[in-house]
């Protein structure tokens, strides 16, 4: 029975999300995600087609997380020149702006990613909406 906006973090970036408020209740909950498949960005463009020809669906953030975080290491493994955990490590720690389909990737020296950009999503009709094709904020 709530009638307001719900404002969530990535947690809530599911198509579970979409099955449990249905299309009747499922209005005005807005969503952080770090992928916008409706990105008209290169690199995303083509992640989404092959993904679709090969999975028959569209990706989400899972999938897109999943495919950049084994593509981040194979950089950072061919970066260290070695496939020991500590010089794997030590490469991703110094990555700075790697590319992926969840867009930049910069890693601190704790090895956490730092100034991620997040896509915003919302929640109409029973199906996530983006308001703007190159919805991302800083």
């Amino acid at each position: 029975g709530i009638m307001v906006p719900i404002v969530g973090g990535d947690g809530l970036d599911s198509p579970e999300l979409l099955q449990i408020v249905g299309e009747e209740r499922g209005n005005d909950i807005y969503v952080g995600s770090v992928f916008n498949p409706e990105s008209s960005k290169e690199k995303v463009r083509k992640f989404v087609q092959k993904f679709k020809k090969i999975y028959g669906i569209i990706p989400d953030a899972a999938a897109a997380q999943g495919y950049d975080a084994l593509m981040v290491l194979a950089y950072a493994i061919k970066r260290a020149g070695s496939t020991v955990p500590g010089k794997i490590a030590d490469a991703l720690h110094s990555i700075k702006n790697w590319k992926g389909v969840t867009e930049n990737h910069t890693f601190n020296e704790r090895g956490d990613v730092v100034d991620k950009e997040i896509a915003i999503k919302v929640v109409e009709k029973g199906k996530f909406r983006y308001p703007n094709t190159e919805d991302l904020v800083e």
